[in-house]
């Protein structure tokens, strides 16, 4: 079975959540939409983000557990 999954809320919880696995053969898309302007940084990019600077910016800061790179 092939799930759309909606989601809604502050980034920094997405990132924080265990997500469901799909089936072998599934295929799980998810509509993911911020509730606020964030900037994401990858699991080893602890200290990439100045955050009093995305603060003053007013973006809030999460972390993916996973890699990749940083992204608005």
């Amino acid at each position: 079975m092939n799930l759309i999954r909606a989601w809604h809320g502050a980034p920094a919880g997405f990132h924080a959540m265990d997500l469901p696995a799909p089936a072998p053969g599934d295929v799980d898309v998810w509509s993911v939409r911020a509730d606020r302007p964030t900037v994401v940084a990858g699991s080893t990019q602890r200290s990439v983000i100045d955050e009093m600077l995305a603060a003053d910016a007013g973006l809030a800061v999460a972390r993916r557990r996973t890699g990749g790179g940083v992204v608005m």
